[in-house]
């Protein structure tokens, strides 16, 4: 079983660079984010010293333009797009493609739901550069809000078979636990004006 490991980008270069160091003999599925996504010069500096770990980012990168500098660079072995940002099935596909240009692989980023994984599913389905579809399941909600969803058996969705995403909500779930907003929107604002990463 091959194992990968999310740092979050919480690293800065030279830690990440010993912390890579130090697991390489673990042979990795891939390390995610060691440094801040935010920064392609130092994801590539990563990948350049450390070839046989496979570095993964891109979970908050929102267009095939965002993608491009990491793609151009060589910055990332594995990209991380998120369908609920990139844009939608259209555009994750657009993405994957340019991936699949520069030799990329794509494990997409997914963790919102049975809407975000079956429109996932969906999109990986006609990557022929897929590798890993993020799945996470947070009962009991993740089952409690939908009346109908994706079969996942022995760590694999089956792809739907039924008109549209193959998912139906159950909205008397979803109006039971209306959103709550806990912290106010400018909770994440910085004194100076500037955004937390989050």
């Amino acid at each position: 079983m091959e194992l990968m490991l999310d740092i979050g980008g919480t690293m800065p270069l030279p830690m990440a660079g010993k912390f890579l160091a130090g697991i390489e003999p673990c042979n990795m599925l891939f390390v995610e984010e060691p440094v801040n996504g935010d920064t392609p010069r130092d994801l590539e500096t990563l990948r350049t010293a450390f070839p046989s770990i496979a570095i993964a980012s891109g979970e908050r990168i929102t267009t095939r333009w965002g993608f491009r500098e990491y793609l151009e660079r060589g910055a990332l072995d594995i990209i991380q797009p998120d369908i609920s940002h990139c844009g939608g099935i259209s555009e994750m596909i657009k993405i994957a493609n340019m991936a699949e240009v520069h030799n990329v692989r794509v494990a997409p980023h997914g963790p919102y739901g049975p809407v975000n994984k079956a429109a996932g599913v969906h999109a990986a389905a006609v990557m022929p550069n897929f590798l890993i579809l993020e799945h996470c399941r947070m009962p009991p909600w993740y089952d409690a809000v939908q009346t109908q969803g994706l079969t996942i058996r022995d760590g694999h969705a089956e792809l739907p078979t039924v008109p549209g995403l193959g998912v139906e909500l159950d909205w008397d779930a979803l109006d039971d636990h209306p959103y709550d907003r806990k912290l106010p929107l400018d909770s994440y604002t910085r004194g100076d004006g500037s955004e937390a990463l989050v």
